[in-house]
């Protein structure tokens, strides 16, 4: 089915559903037109401008972008372009997506029986309005080639595709590119179907046939035009948990993600201990906001499989957004402080180190200098407001304020350690190494200074002075690491 007419230096735009034979006829063009085609692969290519069009300059007749439209967000009415739609059969398609995922990731991975509940239902979703937005209601410029209808006849294909591009190929080219490339594999994962012969084959140790049965009654209740090519027996897919999972998505895309929360508690009442569909639903409940939910519901699948780190990271990033979440409320507060008392500089200060946290270097180094310039009598708002200034690299601002921190209170060894760390940033180890000194004369239990202290003389030439302050420093605290370790290393 072709739609739409372009000319020589076309412009090829593929909307491909995974494993549909995309890189089958991205190798046929190459084969038939050598330097005549740029392809971009887009998902992973080496100084690509992530743009549709393409905005890279190029020669030849065809330049030629992937794109899967997994978001399901491609435009369809870029100018100039020609759209061209690569589907397949759906059992066929998912069986080899899983086993591509068996290559790269494992087969642990792709044999996961309870991970193939959240992935078919995600895929059906997926599937479905791919189908629905590229063939149902397809670009006005589009060429149509079903995976099952490119491998029968290559060259019929690549006939229509040069045509619409402007470029003309005798017989003798076509039959030579497709001579050249048909004795390939289709894809790595595959067995090597003769002449690219359609895959008969529909088990796999990777996907389990119940819910692969499901999926495909699933999708044929809702694009019928399945229903002649269908390949398993229909079941009711009502019964099985990949059907929620869909209807989550589903509601997902239509924004509504309390009703796909219940259609993910409905797919966990079958599996309650599917791990992934506790994930699922920790993850929606973070993006309707109810973070401790979610840290609950992550937390919970992780100690269903004790040993995936993916499940450790959800958990762990969710906490970082709970914090950051916390500290935006914070600032909000803080703010009302700071507007009642402009002139406190401890009330400064403090907003000066929430700004810090959440990343506002601005607002953060704005804040701690209008808390210096105030003159607090308070020796630790110029401590902390030397930290803010440090984190965003005004090295000297922040010495100048740990020194106003050590004039108002000359006793407390942390401000002349911190002072040290800043003088050493700022290449003048001999300083630092005094600073240093006082830091230990008033707490000399910190083994950590000790080392600093070291290091700063070392870095000052005091090769003597280092050895015997690390003497001292191994009399007081024998058993530490680093201080052995820079022991080993004079």
């Amino acid at each position: 089915m072709l739609d739409g007419q372009t000319t020589a230096g076309a412009h090829l735009v593929g909307a491909s559903i995974p494993r549909s034979g995309h890189h089958f006829l991205v190798d046929l063009l190459t084969a038939l037109l050598g330097d005549g085609i740029r392809y971009c692969e887009f998902y992973a290519e080496a100084g690509c401008c992530r743009r549709i069009p393409c905005a890279v300059p190029t020669a030849g007749a065809i330049r030629f972008q992937k794109h899967h439209d997994l978001a399901l967000d491609l435009p369809t009415d870029v100018p100039g372009v020609l759209y061209v739609v690569q589907t397949r059969d759906p059992v066929m398609s998912t069986l080899s997506d899983r086993e591509h995922l068996a290559r790269f990731e494992g087969e642990a991975r792709a044999a996961d029986r309870d991970e193939s509940v959240l992935w078919l239902g995600r895929k059906a979703s997926y599937y479905q309005r791919f189908v629905e937005k590229w063939v149902h209601r397809p670009p006005a410029a589009h060429l149509h080639l079903p995976y099952d209808d490119l491998v029968a006849d290559p060259a019929a294909a690549l006939r229509q595709l040069t045509a619409a591009c402007g470029v003309e190929v005798d017989d003798a080219r076509l039959a030579a590119a497709v001579g050249a490339v048909a004795g390939h594999r289709a894809a790595p994962a595959e067995e090597a179907p003769e002449r690219f012969t359609r895959r008969r084959r529909t088990d796999s140790p990777y996907l389990d046939a119940e819910l692969l049965a499901a999926f495909e009654s699933l999708l044929c209740e809702h694009l019928p035009e399945l229903r002649p090519g269908r390949l398993l027996a229909d079941v009711d897919h009502r019964r099985s948990p990949v059907t929620p999972v869909y209807e989550a998505e589903q509601a997902c895309a239509a924004g509504d993600l309390l009703g796909a929360l219940g259609h993910l508690d409905a797919a966990r009442a079958l599996e309650p201990r599917n791990r992934y569909l506790l994930g699922a639903r920790a993850d929606l409940l973070a993006r309707l906001g109810r973070l401790d939910e979610a840290i609950a519901a992550a937390t919970s699948a992780a100690e269903l499989e004790p040993g995936d780190a993916l499940a450790l990271r959800r958990v762990s990033n969710l906490h970082v957004r709970r914090t950051m979440a916390d500290l935006v409320g914070a600032r909000a507060v803080a703010e009302r402080l700071v507007a009642l008392r402009p002139d406190d500089a401890g009330d400064r200060v403090h907003l000066a180190s929430i700004c810090m946290r959440l990343g506002d270097r601005d607002a953060a180094v704005g804040h701690a200098r209008r808390a210096l310039s105030a003159g607090a009598r308070d020796a630790f708002v110029w401590r902390y407001a030397s930290e803010v200034l440090a984190t965003f690299g005004q090295l000297e601002a922040a010495l100048a304020a740990v020194q106003g921190g050590i004039e108002r209170s000359p006793f407390v060894g942390e401000f002349h350690h911190h002072a040290a760390n800043l003088l050493t940033g700022l290449g003048r180890p001999g300083e630092a190494a005094a600073a240093h000194r006082r830091a230990l004369e008033l707490e000399p239990d910190q083994p950590h200074w000790h080392w600093k202290y070291v290091e700063d003389l070392l870095r000052a030439g005091a090769t003597a002075e280092a050895e015997g302050a690390l003497a001292d420093a191994l009399a007081r605290f024998p058993a530490d690491r680093r201080l052995v370790a820079q022991r080993a290393r004079l």
